[in-house]
């Protein structure tokens, strides 16, 4: 009788630790969840302080591209009038600059011709 007695003890006992171990195994499942998750969200924060950085940069290489873009149009723009006034000096024609600046001084002395007539 007494084989009979521990056994049903052993087997509690048996018991109790399995219940023991799940409930250890259902707890460290959670930490890992929430370790998974807490890390997840850190690196998610890091995701996002580490793309308005590579932002910032994307933003500052356009500037300067547009920069540069504006300044080579720039100094194109003034190599192509240099190129057509030199051109046509020596065609002998009058650029559009000079043209102004003869149309002014014929208006000036149309005025003066104008006021001494009177």
């Amino acid at each position: 009788m007494t084989k009979a007695k521990t056994k049903p003890s052993n087997d509690n006992q048996l018991i109790q630790k399995t219940r023991d171990y799940g409930r250890q195994f259902w707890l460290a499942s959670l930490g890992i969840y929430a370790n998974v998750q807490q890390q997840g969200n850190e690196f998610f924060e890091k995701l996002i302080k580490e793309g308005e950085k590579f932002d910032k940069d994307i933003d500052k290489r356009v500037k300067e591209a547009r920069k540069m873009a504006s300044e080579r149009r720039e100094k194109m723009a003034q190599k192509t009038q240099d190129t057509v006034s030199n051109l046509l000096h020596r065609l002998g024609m009058s650029t559009h600059d000079e043209i102004q600046k003869l149309s002014k001084r014929v208006d000036t002395l149309s005025n003066n011709v104008k006021k001494l007539s009177a």
